[in-house]
């Protein structure tokens, strides 16, 4: 089995959504509730990026890379996927009180 499929199959289980197989797919790699979620599998990640979660990791808050784009406003972030569960379980939990 692929590298890739077995990536999103993990990615689903941590989330609790469901893998969309190719052949069923319109856009998003994982079926969630609240999430849209499309992965990526790659042999190695960019050293900049390395670099950047090595000095995210280095503090003692939650790791968070905030990613910008020349000329853009948006403002992207990353997580690790164990912290973005437990924001999300802490959230629901929190809107079910």
């Amino acid at each position: 089995m692929s590298n890739w499929k077995n990536f999103e199959r993990r990615v689903a289980a941590k989330v609790g959504g469901k893998r969309i197989p190719i052949t069923g797919r319109e856009c998003l790699d994982i079926d969630h509730p609240y999430l849209d979620i499309e992965c990526k599998h790659r042999q190695s990640y960019p050293l900049w990026f390395e670099n950047a979660w090595r000095q995210a990791n280095a503090g003692n808050g939650i790791p968070v890379i905030a990613l910008g784009k020349k000329y853009s406003s948006d403002i992207l972030t990353v997580i690790s996927i164990d912290t973005l569960v437990m924001l999300l379980d802490e959230s629901i939990i929190d809107r079910n009180e």
